[in-house]
């Protein structure tokens, strides 16, 4: 009986010991698993995960608990020679004892900082304060102030170091590229793909949607007004970097002033230039210069061009596209008659094309520019044989699914929602805001309307004053990353030579985000 008795005490000694030691090692874990959005908020030891936004054992922190469990005792010894006492109060542990609450009533002291020790005491980081309470307890610690996540528009910009890392404002940096989140509109993936790969080191900059108009590509500070060197117009468009077709870097490989049909010698001299501004009100969308191509002179004031010597054809793949006729635009069909009346056929005249090989972003979805567009032909011509063209062409390897993000069959970009060509005929369909309004016939005796003019205020001093244009518009293309792309960009008179157009060409950009492609209103 007494050997029974035995056995069921040590059975019980046994079974509290395990017991205590799981409570134990469940206390030491305490935290793990749970969500979190940074190391603040795991207790002291832990980090969060960044990818599985769980709490996880400090990597740092086992290996040191490994070096310290290797040290012989001495070397342990001469390492740990300072005894640091209470954390809690480590001036006096003796006298304030918290636990049996011999501390003087209204004394304070420190509470052990909860943050990371290098962020304590930095910007408005600080531990809190415990109060002795007047049954010499310690009361709750408070005042503590711990880092927070230093990102959005209050906080990158109150002035505060609200991370706590020495540097104001500068934003929490979530993707580890050097870059905070106050100066990076790449920071996270909700945000764009591969957000540290974003940065442009080329441009300073992220490949983005640009959230502050001071982002932009500038490079034609230097250039000389009266340079005809395409590489120059990359330039002065936003197209700063140049590489080459081997090289791992993006950026313009080839630039190439032409006819659309790729001859150089037969451009009429004037078509192709760089301006500084356009009359009165109109200036470039980014940095010194924007690039301008014409049927007339790239002049300020614009003049117009009418030799009837200069003539070309359109591009042939462009022109095969669309069965060998120019694309009509559907708002010059009479919809009873079913009659079309834009210009189909006929003789291209005053034509030039810019072209550039580039090679784009390992990031970059897509890119942008914007053009204005300007003409004699407004409003007499609108709706009739008369029609200067724009093209925007991209060769890109892009391919989606969906079709709304397709680039077009026939490559070209200058076309709105509606499928109309940019050029005169986009003013029935409403992307035509600087002119007068018309409601009559044409000079074909066809009835156009036109009711989307707010005014001639951007007209004046332009030359066109008495004509239209569209305002600046967006025109946008999709593309893969680290592609070789073609663009072309031609201009050429329909039928006449008589009444000019003028496109003005400007703030290029990539971004990493897929657009419908085409042409249209900012």
């Amino acid at each position: 009986m007494k050997l029974f008795k035995v056995v069921i005490l040590l059975a019980f000694f046994v079974f509290s010991f395990v017991s205590c030691s799981d409570d134990e090692d469940e206390e030491n874990t305490a935290g793990i698993g749970q969500e979190c959005e940074s190391s603040f908020d795991c207790r002291i030891g832990l980090t969060c995960d960044p990818e599985k936004k769980i709490c996880i054992e400090n990597p740092d922190e086992e290996n040191e608990k490994k070096d310290s469990d290797s040290d012989s005792p001495e070397k342990n010894d001469a390492d740990h020679s300072e005894d640091v006492g209470d954390t809690e109060n480590p001036e006096n542990p003796d006298d304030n004892d918290p636990i049996n609450g011999n501390c003087t009533p209204g004394d304070t002291q420190k509470c052990t900082y909860q943050g990371l020790p290098e962020t304590e005491d930095v910007g408005p980081c600080k531990a809190g304060i415990s109060t002795c309470q007047e049954d010499g307890k310690w009361g709750k610690c408070v005042g503590e102030v711990l880092p927070v996540y230093e990102t959005g528009d209050e906080l990158c910009g109150n002035g505060i170091d609200d991370d706590c890392n020495g540097v104001v404002d500068d934003g929490t940096d979530f993707d580890g590229d050097g870059h905070g989140s106050c100066s990076d509109c790449c920071e996270t993936n909700e945000q764009c793909p591969n957000p540290n790969e974003a940065w442009d080191a080329g441009n300073q900059d992220h490949l983005c949607i640009y959230e502050h108009e001071e982002i932009i590509y500038d490079c034609d500070s230097e250039i000389q007004q009266d340079s005809t060197d395409p590489y120059d117009y990359a330039k002065a468009i936003g197209i700063c970097q140049t590489t080459t077709e081997d090289s791992e870097e993006w950026g313009l490989i080839s630039a190439e002033i032409s006819t659309p049909t790729g001859k150089s010698a037969d451009v009429h001299k004037g078509s192709n230039g760089m301006l500084l501004k356009l009359g009165n009100v109109i200036r470039p969308k980014e940095g010194k210069f924007m690039v301008g191509l014409s049927t007339g002179l790239v002049t300020d004031p614009f003049k117009g061009y009418t030799s009837l010597d200069n003539y070309s054809g359109a591009p042939s793949d462009w022109l095969e596209a669309n069965d060998n006729k120019f694309p009509a635009a559907p708002v010059c069909k009479d919809e009873e008659t079913g009659e079309d009346h834009s210009g189909t056929q006929g003789g291209v005249r005053n034509a030039v094309m810019l072209t550039m090989r580039i090679k784009t972003p390992k990031t970059a979805k897509s890119f942008s520019f914007n053009i204005y567009f300007l003409t004699e032909e407004y409003p007499t011509w609108i709706c009739s044989r008369y029609n200067d063209f724009f093209l925007a062409l991209l060769d890109s390897t892009y391919k989606s699914s969906d079709p709304t993000l397709q680039n077009p069959a026939d490559k070209n970009l200058a076309m709105d929602s509606n499928g109309n060509p940019v050029g005169i005929n986009l003013a029935p369909d409403g992307l035509f805001t600087q002119c007068k309004n018309v409601n009559g016939n044409n000079g074909e005796n066809y009835h156009v309307e036109v009711t989307s003019c707010t005014g001639t205020e951007e007209l004046q001093g332009t030359g066109f004053e008495s004509h239209g244009g569209t305002g600046w518009l967006t025109t946008r293309g999709n593309v893969k990353g680290k592609e070789i792309i073609t663009l072309r960009l031609a201009i050429w008179d329909l039928n006449d030579a008589q009444y000019d157009s003028l496109v003005l060409i400007d703030n290029f950009r990539w971004d990493v985000y897929e657009h419908k492609p085409g042409t249209g209103q900012q």
